[in-house]
Formats: structure tokens, C-alpha cells, sequence
């Protein structure tokens, strides 16, 4: 037995794929994070002036303020709990679709750099499934497809759509830069980050006990019964 065929390899090699995956999404959960605050801060300061001795500030003013501060701090607090999604002890269970959605919103903002466009998920049909399926899993395969197809080298592709289907999901990369397209932000060829290929993501799809099936610019996420 190779040191690559050792499980505890596989394992690491897992590890790293859901980490590349991490590090793509971080971005945006920082962003997510970060601009609350921002508003929070500067609602403070408004506060703060508007109760200061000598003010003559209505009351209903203040109080309007403060409502305004609360509901930054809902969107806080529902950020922060979002973060549990990368904890690899959860087993949270919920609809696919709100697990795409979640993707989408997540892979958006670096595909937007590199010059790809996420389609939003299309309308919910009234034969969908809505049965419950393992949050944590769903989420890193979906991304990790999404960054495959997205972040393409040999084609790089115009538009990504996520199509849910009855025994699972298709991912699918479509159409291709245009040469007349001003070129991207963040090139595939300046990312800090080693590519998720085939390779890496048949590691995770292993790991996850999820199946997929690779096709020429497509991924099928098979979802199960369990």
C-alpha cells in the first residue's frame, strides 16, 4: 500500500478540497459580516448625538434609530449563525432548494470577479421535492462543482446554471466569454488557490458520500433516500 492509497490520505486529501472550497466562499461570508457592523457603527454614532445633553431630539426619533439598529442585529446574528453550515460535525437537514439557494449567493461574488455569471435558481415547480436532505454535505459538493465548472482553464465558461431535478441536481456550465467582453477582475490564472479539478472533486464526492457523475461541462449531484 502507497502512502496515497493509506486512508487517513484520502481523508486529508478530502480536507483540503473542503478547505479550497472554504476559501472561495470566505470572501462573501465576510462581506456578509462585515457590512451590518458597518451600519451598526455608524447608527451608534447617530444615536449617540441625537441623546446628547442639550439635544432636543424628539423622542420618537431616538426610538426609530434604535428599531433601525435592532434589525441590523437580526441580520447579524442570522450571518453568524450561517457560519455553523462549515462545521463538519452538523447534521442539519432541510430542502435542497434552500441549500442551492444558499449556494448560489455564496459562489456569486468570485465567479463575478472571473467574469462568470451565476443564473439565479429557477421558481420552484409544484412537484418538487421538498425533502429534507443533509445541509453541511449538499453545500460543499454544490459549491466545489460550481468552482469546477467555474474557474474552467480549457473553456472558460459565460453562465453557470444549477438545475434541480427529481433524483438530484445538474450543474452546468454554459456558453463562453465573449472576446469583445471586458476582460475579468481576477483572472483563473492569478487565483491563489490550486483548482478544484476532477480529480479533487471525485476526493470530496468520496469523502461526502455524495455521487456525482462528471460529463463534458456538467455535474450531476445524485441525491439519496437517506
Amino acid at each position: 500500500m502507497t502512502s496515497l492509497d493509506h486512508p487517513n490520505s484520502r481523508m486529508w486529501m478530502a480536507a483540503g478540497v473542503q478547505h479550497a472550497v472554504l476559501m472561495r466562499a470566505l470572501p462573501a461570508m465576510r462581506h456578509d459580516l462585515a457590512s451590518p457592523l458597518s451600519v451598526l457603527r455608524m447608527g451608534m454614532t447617530v444615536l449617540k448625538r441625537r441623546v446628547a445633553p442639550g439635544n432636543d431630539t424628539p423622542a420618537e426619533q431616538a426610538v426609530e434609530r434604535v428599531e433601525q439598529l435592532e434589525g441590523q442585529l437580526t441580520t447579524l446574528g442570522e450571518h453568524v449563525r450561517r457560519l455553523r453550515n462549515w462545521d463538519v460535525q452538523i447534521t442539519d437537514r432541510q430542502p435542497a432548494r434552500t441549500t442551492l439557494l444558499e449556494a448560489i449567493e455564496l459562489a456569486r461574488p468570485l465567479l463575478a470577479l472571473r467574469g462568470v455569471f451565476i443564473q439565479p435558481l429557477a421558481g420552484a415547480s409544484p412537484g418538487d421535492s421538498e425533502a429534507p436532505v443533509p445541509h453541511h454535505t449538499l453545500l460543499y459538493i454544490t459549491l466545489a462543482a460550481i468552482y469546477h465548472l467555474g474557474e474552467s482553464p480549457a473553456e472558460p465558461p459565460a453562465e453557470i446554471h444549477i438545475e434541480p431535478r427529481a433524483d438530484g441536481i445538474r450543474v452546468i456550465a454554459r456558453g463562453s466569454v465573449s472576446a469583445d467582453a471586458l476582460p475579468p477582475l481576477v483572472p483563473a490564472s492569478a487565483q491563489n488557490t490550486l483548482p478544484i479539478d476532477a480529480a479533487a472533486l471525485q476526493c470530496l464526492s468520496d469523502h461526502l458520500q455524495v455521487p456525482i457523475t462528471l460529463g463534458p461541462r456538467q455535474v450531476d449531484i445524485a441525491l439519496g433516500s437517506s
